[in-house]
């Protein structure tokens, strides 16, 4: 496990106990960066939903998502193209 999101890696998260798969998420990670005056990690890459109909969309996420508990992910997403 890392500190924070790492480049070219797809994770995902889902709370605890049952959730439906629309509302699991996955982030895949392409860069990361510092914010200008704190200095805060920011993660920059693209998002989506468990829902096989969901596509990737742009997504910044920050040190307080990065505590939701991501997990790696081996393979890609159901119904994604990186």
């Amino acid at each position: 496990m890392t500190d924070f999101f790492a480049p070219g890696t797809t994770y995902f998260h889902r709370r605890d106990g049952y959730t439906p798969p629309e509302e699991w998420r996955y982030f895949h990670c392409v860069a990361v960066s510092s914010a200008p005056g704190s200095g805060a990690p920011v993660a920059f890459g693209f998002i989506k939903s468990g829902s096989p109909l969901s596509g990737w969309t742009p997504a910044a996420r920050g040190a307080s998502e990065w505590a939701w508990g991501w997990v790696v992910m081996d393979d890609t997403p159901p119904a994604s193209t990186l």
